[in-house]
């Protein structure tokens, strides 16, 4: 009898240490973080940010902490092109963007609205 439990106990001890390891590369997969960059030919993706979100294929809520980033669409800010893992261009006319945006406030509204762009968004990890 205490046997089984304490296999039953290493069998839930392994469980949750795999559930920890998969919560953490699922963040480490979705970690956006975002280089603005001024030239169309170093940018990964063209955005073009819309004040229409049913016209957005991705609402996007920008955070102070790359800690704060866990799912697609989060994005956290940095200086340098090189700590990025999408360098983003915004551009101004709608025709000329791979991927629409809408401004967010809430992470958690964050996400897709069109799920047929996110191979654009994966270009670059």
């Amino acid at each position: 009898m205490i046997l089984i439990n304490l296999n039953h106990m290493k069998k839930v001890q392994i469980f949750f240490l795999l559930a920890v390891i998969i919560c953490i590369s699922h963040t480490t997969l979705h970690a956006q973080r975002i280089f603005l960059t001024d030239s169309v030919k170093n940018a990964d993706i063209k955005v073009f940010v819309t004040s229409d979100s049913t016209n957005a294929d991705l609402k996007v809520c920008l955070v102070d902490s790359v800690k704060k980033v866990y799912k697609d669409g989060t994005w956290f800010m940095v200086n340098q092109v090189q700590f990025s893992n999408l360098s983003v261009k915004i551009v101004t006319n709608p025709l000329e963007s791979d991927l629409k945006i809408y401004y967010v406030s809430l992470p958690k509204k964050a996400g897709w609205v069109d799920t047929n762009k996110r191979f654009y968004y994966r270009r670059k990890k």
